[in-house]
């Protein structure tokens, strides 16, 4: 699991109810949970990643 105590958002998704889904920028889609973290902040879930097709190009040798 992996907390971010930072993270930034639109001032929308502080309303958010509980399964709504929202894709965070080059992260992936997350899902609202219906309970709340610390000082009553919303919770996402990962639910899906991104796939990153360009870090595949670059890790394949040169023909």
């Amino acid at each position: 699991m992996q907390v971010l105590t930072e993270a930034v958002a639109e001032p929308s998704v502080a309303n958010a109810n509980a399964g709504d889904r929202f894709q965070f920028e080059r992260e992936g889609y997350f899902v609202r949970d219906y309970l709340l973290g610390p000082e009553a902040r919303p919770v996402f879930n990962l639910a899906v990643t991104l796939r990153d097709s360009w870090a595949k190009l670059e890790s394949k040798p040169n023909s």
